[in-house]
């Protein structure tokens, strides 16, 4: 790659590239090496370190540009179908699906490519290859033939980043070794010495140890990531994912602040009508912190703007779940049984037939509050929906949502069995609830963790010893949440445990909106 490439893509890449104007954008430094002319170099580079962070919307608009500049790059067709396929994220439309493979089947067709690149676009087809819907599948496929190409490039920094986004989007929800996740990190790792810039490689990174167990691995990418690429919202929002796992609530919040603001800006700038997703999902990141701050004049605010929007850009499945989740985390984070019991889908406008696994939050968010407020029968409703729907995510190829909602289902039994006077069925409920749980090598952060709502059972229960022992199971795997270490000083308090009280004051002091339980 030029120098004068380089240079382009670490400070002045951008779209459109207005006539007479260089602004700078930072977006981090690649140089993928590809067969396209000279003069779409820049375009090419600009194109990945978009589709890297996760800006798939604007990676397409920048791939169209390298086709602008050259018809016949292999690379900007198979860019445009990369752009339609969200390896971390839901799978796509039927009608991104068509135009994916249409992009393929073009590059393809195209007769200037390196062996490199003609091993891109195979991989890729084999996903596309795969039926719509079939989304598993198709990644499974893509990301076998990905590690065929790698075993060929070992050493390319591209072939390898994207393999190892393969790996995680791949890997097992069962597997509590974290396999495939390690041995992305590890050839991610490899790497960042040699290209400290690179923004896939500190993404994936984050992404690889986004899990309980892993995620004191990314902190420093997390806290390099949003230095690489100030100018990606994404980029400045993905270090809350390790925030919030290691419970660093108020770095969580400046960074989704930056975000959220960035966000903005870029929709005023692209002429985006409404709020885009990458605002909307750094809202919830900041309605989440709040809530563990005590903050609650914020996290209502923040409720309050989401639930108020009428345009967003798209209706994907990012805005589906803050729309689902806005006002479920505020009632039962505040554990307002009588608000949670009433809570329903907002936005009535909205497409939710799309988000099946969004709409089964907010049935288990509603039930549990009516579990929770003694109306039985609600409760029993709500749990039979839940064991449909992870009959229906099986049948999807969705395991992981399956066991959520069997998890979520077993938690509103545990209590309508309390609420039945059944104590030992309810706590031997509960307790497998929260063993199913904590099996899972979890990707999505539960609403509520099952070991802390076992923790308020024992507590209502009056047996302190077993709520003390929960919430420290819970905290173990989600540190920094407020009620778990709320409800351990209550329980240490009632058993008089003077240094576990002073330890549990302190960490909720720390966590605390100006340092105030």
């Amino acid at each position: 790659m030029s120098r004068l490439g380089s240079a382009l893509i670490a400070l002045t890449a951008f779209w459109p590239w207005p006539a007479g104007a260089a602004p700078t954008e930072s977006l981090g430094e690649v140089s993928f090496r590809s067969s396209c002319r000279p003069s779409a170099e820049a375009l090419v580079n600009r194109s990945m370190a978009l589709l890297h962070s996760f800006e798939y919307d604007e990676a397409r608009r920048s791939f169209q540009a390298v086709l602008a500049q050259d018809a016949e790059c292999a690379v900007g067709h198979w860019g445009i179908a990369m752009s339609h396929l969200h390896p971390l994220w839901a799978p796509p439309t039927e009608a991104a699906f068509r135009k994916g493979a249409a992009a393929l089947k073009r590059a393809s067709g195209m007769a200037r490519m390196s062996a490199r690149e003609r091993g891109l676009i195979e991989a890729l087809s084999a996903y596309y290859a795969q039926p719509a819907g079939r989304h598993v599948d198709g990644l499974r496929a893509y990301a076998d033939a990905m590690g065929r190409l790698h075993s060929r490039h070992s050493r390319d920094v591209e072939v390898s980043s994207l393999y190892a986004l393969a790996l995680m989007a791949t890997a097992d929800p069962a597997d509590t070794r974290y396999t495939k996740q390690r041995q992305a990190g590890a050839i991610l790792q490899s790497f960042v010495a040699a290209a400290p810039r690179h923004p896939g490689l500190t993404h994936y990174i984050i992404h690889a140890y986004d899990h309980a167990d892993l995620a004191h691995l990314a902190l420093d990418a997390a806290r390099h990531y949003a230095r690489i690429a100030p100018d990606s919202a994404h980029a400045l929002h993905m270090p809350a994912h390790i925030f919030e796992r290691l419970g660093m609530w108020h770095e969580s919040i400046q960074s989704n602040l930056r975000s959220t603001e960035a966000a903005r800006k870029h929709a005023a700038t692209a002429g985006i009508h409404g709020h885009w997703d990458e605002e909307i999902h750094g809202l919830d990141f900041l309605l989440t912190a709040y809530l563990q701050t005590g903050d609650l004049v914020q996290a209502r605010t923040i409720r309050d703007r989401i639930n108020g929007m009428t345009k967003v850009h798209p209706e994907n499945f990012k805005v589906a779940h803050v729309f689902a989740m806005a006002s479920s985390r505020v009632a039962l984070e505040t554990q307002n049984w009588a608000d949670a019991s009433r809570l329903e889908l907002q936005h009535p406008g909205f497409p939710w037939h799309l988000f099946p696994w969004e709409t089964a939050l907010v049935t288990f968010a509603a039930g549990y509050g009516k579990a929770r407020h003694r109306d039985v029968r609600g409760a029993e409703q709500a749990s039979a929906t839940l064991l449909d729907d992870e009959k229906r995510f099986t049948q999807l190829g969705l395991p992981e949502r399956a066991l959520r909602a069997r998890i979520n289902a077993g938690i509103i039994d545990a209590w309508t069995a309390l609420a039945r006077d059944d104590a030992t069925g309810a706590v031997a409920r509960l307790r497998q609830a929260a063993d199913l749980e904590g099996g899972m090598a979890i990707s999505d952060a539960p609403i509520l963790p099952a070991a802390e709502i076992l923790g308020d059972m024992h507590r209502v229960l009056n047996q302190h010893d077993a709520a003390l022992k929960a919430y420290e199971r819970s905290l173990a795997r989600t540190p920094g949440r407020r009620n778990s270490i709320r409800g351990a000083l209550e329980a240490a308090t009632a058993l008089g445990q003077t240094e576990v009280m002073a330890r549990y004051r302190s960490m909720l002091a720390g966590i605390s909106h100006r340092s105030t339980p």
